[in-house]
């Protein structure tokens, strides 16, 4: 897995959002009716992701280093994938509070309830922009085709004698516009500390959510920072970092890739 670690002339700043940590209740997450802060905010009653048991204590996870490209993931989940989704990774809005890391906590004392509405905004937004992202990869290609043209098009909603320069230009510029309007409201944690045999010292940049983490993670992707693919053996379809190795490599696993050879061998095109 890629680092973002850049050296600066007395030390390092690290910008890694795998650093990001989230809290997970042992028994995961149900989701009931709860009294929130409407977009407002006046109170409202909706759908909530809270935990399950309150009571129990729970456990740290740095989701993004378990899954580099969950950006990925989280776009294309499902409404029927959000409560098997959080119970994995965790709650996208929460941060966890400085003064009780590494104690012993309760579910229900710091897990606040999560608007599933909060969770539809995000995907939603997430999936549309990462979707024009691959499109403008598509034409981009030596390989690219008059359906990959039209899907940009589509995306942007241009005439069908606009062309195709034009459309992976128009397509950087909003997508730079929106992606940027959403990291202006990222929040995040900055700490310092000595380490390695000299004690040098390491500046940490640590985003504060995990939303956050994930759409700097999306920043990264298309600034060339990392390469994100999703695995086409059959059976699989894992997204999986690509840049963390060859740059060509084309499945997550050595075990997908025999499976997909063995699959084409037996059915000659």
């Amino acid at each position: 897995m890629t680092r973002d670690l850049w050296k600066t002339a007395d030390g390092k700043f690290d910008a890694g959002a795998a650093s990001v940590e989230t809290w997970i209740p042992d028994g995961g997450f149900e989701i009931q009716r709860r009294k929130v802060k409407g977009s407002d905010g006046n109170p409202i009653i909706a759908d909530c992701l809270v935990p399950k048991w309150p009571d129990v204590e729970v456990f740290s996870s740095r989701p993004c280093h378990e899954e580099p490209c969950l950006h990925r993931i989280l776009a294309e989940c499902q409404p029927g994938g959000v409560l098997s989704f959080a119970d994995n990774y965790g709650l996208l809005a929460f941060s966890v509070p400085r003064h009780l890391a590494g104690k012993k906590v309760h579910a229900g004392d710091v897990l606040q309830p999560e608007p599933l509405t909060f969770w539809q905004e995000e995907i939603g937004l997430l999936r549309r922009l990462t979707g024009l992202w691959d499109s403008i990869l598509a034409n981009e290609r030596k390989a690219r085709t008059k359906m990959d043209e039209a899907e940009l098009r589509r995306r942007l909603r241009q005439p069908d004698d606009a062309k195709r320069a034009d459309l992976i230009r128009l397509g950087r510029q909003r997508l730079g516009r929106e992606l940027t309007a959403k990291l202006a409201g990222v929040k995040f944690d900055l700490t310092a500390s000595p380490e390695g045999e000299n004690d040098h010292f390491v500046i940490r940049y640590r985003p504060s959510r995990l939303t956050d983490a994930l759409w700097q993670r999306f920043a990264e992707e298309i600034a060339g920072l990392t390469a994100c693919a999703k695995c086409p053996a059959p059976g699989c379809g894992r997204w999986f970092l690509r840049s963390a190795g060859r740059s060509d490599k084309a499945y997550c696993c050595h075990a997908c890739q025999m499976r997909a050879w063995r699959t084409i061998s037996e059915h000659p095109r």
